[in-house]
């Protein structure tokens, strides 16, 4: 299985008349394995994680921020870090805002 696993991060490059293989990078947001129960979860957090920060607009996603998941209710709750600003804080998504004017 290992032997498997390396040949397909494997990938052939032809330059000049020969043919090089060059190793892929891992994945750096490997899913898991789509019999688990929870595989839905993974890709909805994956694609709805926030990837910047809001107060400076730094990357939070990998080693440049922490981006954590949880739930209150129906709500989806992201509590993020950023390295850059040092922001912490929560993010929730939400399916419409209202909001007011500040009176002049």
């Amino acid at each position: 299985m290992p032997e498997e696993r390396e040949r397909d991060r494997n990938r052939r490059v032809r330059t000049s008349g020969r043919t090089q293989r060059e190793a892929m990078p891992e994945d750096p947001h490997p899913l898991p394995p789509p019999t688990a129960w929870f595989i839905r979860d993974a890709e909805r957090h994956l694609l709805d994680a926030p990837r910047h920060c809001p107060r400076c607009g730094a990357s939070v996603s990998g080693s440049a921020g922490l981006v954590v998941e949880y739930w209150v209710a129906e709500d989806r709750v992201f509590y993020c870090w950023c390295q850059a600003c040092d922001w912490t804080g929560t993010i929730v998504h939400v399916q419409r805002h209202l909001g007011h004017e500040a009176a002049e």
